[in-house]
């Protein structure tokens, strides 16, 4: 949350979303390649030095954080107990729960991580059986194809909402709405993420294609994810000025909430319905986050001057 408001407040507009973009890129870096380092250990050596691999890795973000981020702002010391439980106040995050346009921002994000888990989550359990897989390392390889989807489409997604708004910067004669950012999102939210949904879940129920449809559906769907998400997310640095971070505190509050659902829900989904099914359901979903996404980017503007309206009155 603080990386993502630091690049909000230190590149100008026409350059956050590649920024934001990139750092997006190192976050979903895990998805990729985890799984894989995950598989090769299980594979060759205990399971257990996957959670000493971890504390090294913890360990070392630590120093680095520690030592090569600087400290821009004074230290301030508490001089009273309100003070200290103002600092677990959730009321000012709560606050941000009256903007429509952020609520149903919130929903979209919440939907597009609620669609990533529910693919990755029975990667393991729908491919070994499919293709016979006996590794863990082999099916950590699938990882790799959503990985590198979330990776690019980060980074394209970012300079893609940068284009669209310098586009309409020049439309309007210099004047720049945040949410002409989302328009950039559009397609990836509405067409590219189902489109992945769809072919990764089917192939694997229908049994078509071998492996290379379920992983072309594992990369579309990763790249429009991140491709949407990475509009959405720099919108949220730029909506309200000065209070990115508590935005982006309600907006993973929701989204991992959702991704915390898909995992627990659907394994015994696809013991029920099928993988197809419920691929078909989770598109569903997604295209009610896409149609969050489409409202906010020609009505947000709207929304945000009603709530601000009533609040100085």
């Amino acid at each position: 949350m603080s990386g993502q408001s630091l690049i909000g407040e230190i590149f100008e507009p026409t350059k956050r979303g590649l920024a934001i973009g990139i750092f997006l890129a190192g976050t979903v870096l895990g998805p990729c390649i985890g799984p894989v380092i995950g598989g090769v250990i299980v594979t060759y050596r205990p399971w257990r030095v996957i959670f000493y691999l971890q504390a090294a890795l913890v360990f070392a973000a630590l120093v680095v954080a520690f030592f090569v981020i600087p400290t821009l702002r004074p230290r301030l010391r508490p001089t009273s107990t309100s003070h200290f439980l103002s600092v677990w106040d959730p009321r000012p995050l709560l606050r941000l729960f009256r903007f429509p346009n952020l609520c149903l921002i919130y929903l979209a994000c919440g939907t597009q991580t609620f669609a990533q888990y529910t693919m990755i989550t029975p990667v393991r359990y729908v491919m070994n059986p499919r293709f016979n897989l006996t590794s863990p390392l082999q099916s950590g390889l699938f990882f790799l194809a959503p990985g590198f989807g979330f990776v690019l489409g980060s980074c394209v997604g970012g300079k893609w909402a940068d284009i669209v708004v310098k586009r309409y910067i020049k439309k309007r004669n210099g004047e720049r709405i945040p949410e002409d950012r989302l328009k950039a999102g559009m397609f990836a939210t509405l067409i590219g993420s189902p489109l992945g949904m769809l072919l990764y879940s089917w192939s694997i129920q229908n049994e078509v294609g071998g492996m290379p449809l379920p992983i072309i559906g594992m990369f579309i769907s990763g790249l429009a994810q991140m491709a949407g998400m990475s509009a959405m997310n720099t919108y949220c640095t730029e909506i309200k000025p000065g209070h990115s971070v508590a935005i982006l505190a309600g907006k993973y509050l929701v989204q991992n909430c959702l991704s915390a659902a898909a995992s627990a829900v659907i394994l015994p989904f696809i013991n029920a319905i099928g993988v197809g099914w419920a691929g078909t359901v989770a598109t569903g979903i997604i295209l009610v986050g896409a149609a969050a996404v489409i409202t906010t980017a020609y009505l947000g503007q709207r929304m945000r001057n009603a709530v601000e309206g009533k609040a100085e009155k």
